[in-house]
């Protein structure tokens, strides 16, 4: 992400996620996550700054997918909703909207904006009406429980659109059965019915009267159902005619039953109905067997099923746990296999930095020999400017005596050939006790420096011979001089 390779990055995050799901740091990678998903919808995670919605989109459902429970919030389901809805799928919005409000039932604000949304997809097909009376419902759900709803008031210019809306879908309903390719008039007529009873104050009610009395079909219909539901009043009774008197008919006397004779049956009608009587008897023995065996076959299949319904369930019960133990084999196997990487990772990045630090210590050691070359370098060669001062400052005081001794024998002359007792002798102890003095401090210098590069250079054999050769060649030039 620091070089702003987003898919490359949302790659690797996929990759951690599916395949190594107990060694992820959760909070970091889904902030990661979600801040890489902004970065396409805006922009910034795509080659020239191409908006991205759609891999923005990828994101949010790898967040809801992969990640546990406490870690996706409700701001990232209402993201992923509003990303499907501005990008064309409206119908998978639905979907997460309502899984949002089977856990949040009482969260009026996604409520209403389901409804919105239930809206917007009836006007872009709505056959039955199903999405429109969805969005009228969640509507009238969240006037009534919420009342103050910052959204109410669309909600409620949307219950007045949804019936208007709903009143126009069954006028066009009933208008399509009036079309010459699809005519059936009891299904118009219908329609026409139901707009003017649920929807009577409406545009869509007027133009369905209308059609009503101005369409001959439906006229001639309505006239039919008219005459069919009109009952004819009852005609009152003829009075009787005056000439011939009413004639009152007396109802006849029943005439009374004989009391039953009782004719005694012949034997062999006995013996028949004996006989029948025990047809009858073991018809129903015969019936009731068949009813026992047939029970009892009923109840050892019944037994077979449960029995084969508890072997089946065994085997579920078996082979899920087979797939449970090859699972958590597996799972342990890829820990093993992780938990060895990680080991060879660490060795690899333990060496690396070992071979750093030796380098290091390498650089640092030869960048230390290199200073103190420099700094024997400017030693020896501050030594041999001292020596070279000395050497002069020799010179000078030699020529000095020998010009005081050639002065003092050029007064010896001029005074008679008798000089001073002591001038020439004096000049040359002098210049002695000089020369020794300065051999002196050039060996105590000497000695300092060889005890100084013997303790630096001790582990460095051949810088010391080396330095030790310039030191006896020092020494041989002040032994010279």
């Amino acid at each position: 992400m620091q070089a702003k390779k987003g898919h490359r990055a949302l790659e690797e995050y996929t990759n951690l996620l599916e395949n190594y799901p107990l060694y992820v740091p959760y909070e970091h990678v889904v902030e990661q996550l979600r801040q890489l998903a902004e970065w396409f919808i805006v922009g910034d995670g795509t080659f020239l700054g191409i908006k991205d919605k759609d891999t923005g989109i990828q994101i949010y459902e790898l967040i809801i997918r992969e990640a546990p429970a406490v870690q996706v919030t409700l701001k990232d389901r209402l993201r992923l909703a509003e990303l499907l809805d501005g990008s064309g799928r409206g119908e998978e919005a639905v979907v997460v909207y309502q899984a949002i409000l089977r856990q949040e039932p009482n969260n009026w604000d996604v409520r209403a904006k389901l409804a919105l949304l239930f809206l917007k997809l009836s006007k872009n097909g709505d056959g039955d009406g199903a999405k429109l009376r969805a969005a009228v419902r969640e509507a009238n759900i969240v006037l009534q429980s919420d009342p103050d709803n910052p959204l109410a008031k669309e909600l409620k210019r949307l219950c007045r659109d949804a019936e208007a809306e709903e009143a126009e879908r069954l006028l066009k309903n009933g208008q399509f059965y009036l079309l010459p390719a699809h005519r059936r008039p009891s299904a118009a007529r219908r329609y026409m019915h139901d707009v003017i009873m649920k929807y009577p104050d409406s545009n869509a009610a007027k133009e369905a009267r209308r059609l009503l009395k101005t369409n001959p079909e439906l006229r001639v219909l309505e006239e039919q159902n008219d005459r069919a539901v009109v009952i004819p009043p009852k005609e009152p009774p003829k009075p009787a005619s005056p000439t011939k008197p009413a004639i009152t008919l007396q109802p006849k006397p029943a005439p009374s039953k004989p009391a039953p004779f009782l004719v005694p049956k012949p034997q062999s009608e006995s013996k028949k109905d004996s006989q029948a009587a025990e047809r009858e008897k073991a018809r129903k023995e015969a019936e009731r067997i068949r009813q026992e065996k047939e029970q009892k076959e009923r109840q050892q299949a019944e037994k077979a099923k449960q029995e084969k319904e508890q072997q089946e369930a065994k085997k579920r019960a078996e082979k899920q746990r087979k797939i449970e133990e090859a699972e958590r084999a597996k799972a342990a196997e890829k820990a093993a296999k992780l938990k060895v990487e990680r080991e060879k990772e660490e060795a690899r990045q333990r060496e690396k930095e070992e071979k750093v630090r030796q380098k290091r210590l390498e650089e640092e050691r030869k960048e230390r020999l290199k200073q103190e070359q420099k700094r024997q370098e400017n030693l020896r060669r501050e030594a041999e400017k001292s020596a070279k001062e000395r050497a002069k400052q020799e010179n000078d005081e030699r020529l000095r005596i020998e010009k005081a001794r050639q002065q003092a024998e050029g007064k010896v002359l001029e005074n008679g050939g008798q000089a001073k007792p002591g001038n020439h002798v004096q000049l040359v102890v002098q210049d002695k006790k000089k020369q020794e003095e300065s051999r002196r401090e050039a060996e105590e210098e000497l000695k300092r420096i060889r005890e100084r590069n013997a303790r630096m250079l001790k582990n460095d054999p051949k810088l010391l011979e080396e330095e030790q050769k310039r030191l006896k060649e020092l020494m041989e030039k002040n032994r010279k001089r």
